[in-house]
């Protein structure tokens, strides 16, 4: 009988499974969509508001990492931890993402990395080293942090330190491998054909990224609580990550650009860690709510990844201005930037109502009973209540940090990144709690 799969593992793997079919086409044909616009773009200088709209459509396919963690739903209540863990995954990648993507732009601009995969320069080897050496440290900081404040609120218990260590470090891992290179191969192009990647790189990382680590994070959640071999098998695959994170660091400490970006992503983690955790313990509180409301589950990656887009877009391109001359002072820096923002928003905007739209439909055929005033309500006043508030923050982050002679690309993305889920967490649940009661 203890190797039967409990029927619940059985329902749950299904679910996950069609998802799984659901994530693999989606990401084949949003991607391929994505691909055509740019290169149907060509030479045509398009504005800020059509690049960003572009980048911001890409958010679509993190409804397939949604779902496949909508389709936990029925553990949410029994096993706390798993919407205490996941939005401080999401943290996790959104700094990693960023802090990728942001360095890459800028090195792009600069010439520091070719548009090329083949025969490139040893600062593009070193960056996709110091990220899988960041991921490590980031996701065991991110674990221990969540697993703290969860024993303080009585979410975890001393038996979960091993999940809280070994799921984020697992699911982030696999994530970043495989969607490192997919995002590369989409910058490089957009960067040929005279886009602007610090529109574009971080909303195509972020996205798939999302539904890699969601997809792996629920696989992982899956493995563990149905089989009792499940843990020890994590604990491997988490002792050779740790073993290849422990070599990076070892082989290559004396790199100037990895040992320096190491340090400050390291420390730009800090604050990651601590609004992660808190957007879990918001969301695990709210767990009864959220498996009776799966759109919302579907919903919450796209909301986040929404503003975190936002703050990227603004604090990336405010950094190779700076870098490149084009400002000076922060006058300078935000009558730049608001008039970036106008545009960036206008696209944002539009397409939240196209994500409570998707929401709606995704979550009414699956499971029924969805609104579509509500999702739609809660997509879009979740991003007017936060739009400001971050682009605001990357301005100044970034100004700050590039005058006091760091690198602001290793601080802007992941500052506003880790601020951005802590208020696209909140903006979420406020919306749900003015617009609940006014629904039908």
């Amino acid at each position: 009988m203890e190797g039967r799969r409990p029927p619940w593992a059985v329902r749950a793997m299904r679910r996950a499974a069609a998802w799984g079919r659901l994530i693999l086409k989606g990401i084949r044909e949003t991607l391929g969509r994505g691909w055509m616009g740019i290169r149907r773009i060509g030479d045509v200088r398009s504005s800020n508001f059509i690049e960003s709209l572009l980048a911001f459509s890409i958010n679509l396919i993190g409804f397939f990492g949604g779902g496949v963690v909508a389709a936990l739903g029925p553990l949410f209540s029994e096993n706390p931890w798993i919407l205490a863990l996941y939005p401080p995954i999401l943290t996790v990648r959104g700094n990693l993402s960023g802090l990728y993507s942001g360095n890459l732009s800028t090195m792009l601009h600069l010439g520091l990395i070719l548009p090329r995969f083949r025969g490139n320069t040893d600062y593009y080897s070193n960056l996709n080293r110091v990220i899988f050496f960041l991921t490590f440290i980031d996701t065991m900081i991110i674990g221990l942090v969540s697993f703290m404040i969860g024993l303080i609120f009585k979410i975890s218990s001393f038996d979960h330190l091993l999940i809280y260590c070994i799921v984020p470090t697992i699911s982030c891992m696999i994530a970043n491998s495989l969607s490192i290179p997919i995002t590369f191969l989409v910058g490089i192009e957009a960067y040929r054909r005279g886009l602007d990647p610090d529109i574009l790189v971080y909303p195509i990382l972020s996205s798939v990224n999302d539904v890699l680590v969601s997809a792996s994070f629920a696989g992982v959640s899956i493995l563990i609580l149905a089989w009792g071999w499940g843990l020890y098998l994590a604990g491997g695959l988490f002792l050779i990550m740790m073993a290849y994170s422990t070599s990076l660091y070892w082989f290559h400490r004396r790199n100037p650009f990895f040992s320096k970006t190491a340090r400050e992503g390291v420390a730009s983690i800090g604050l990651a860690s601590i609004f992660g955790s808190l957007n879990g313990l918001f969301l695990s509180g709210r767990a009864e709510q959220l498996s009776e409301a799966p759109g919302l589950v579907m919903l919450y990656p796209i909301i986040i990844d929404g503003l975190g887009d936002v703050g990227s877009a603004a604090g990336s391109m405010t950094t190779t201005n700076l870098a490149l001359g084009y400002v000076r002072g922060l006058g300078d820096v935000l009558r730049r930037g608001v008039k970036e923002l106008l545009q960036i928003e206008a696209a944002a905007a539009l397409m939240h109502l196209v994500y409570g739209l998707f929401a709606y439909v995704i979550s009414g055929l699956t499971y029924g009973g969805a609104s579509l005033s509500f999702l739609t309500g809660v997509a879009v006043a979740s991003n007017l209540l936060g739009f400001m508030a971050i682009s605001m923050l990357a301005y100044l982050t970034a100004y700050v940090t590039y005058r006091r002679g760091l690198n602001p690309d290793n601080f802007v993305i992941p500052a506003t990144a880790s601020l951005s889920d802590f208020i696209a967490t909140n903006s979420m649940l406020l919306s749900v709690s003015i617009l609940r009661p006014l629904m039908p």
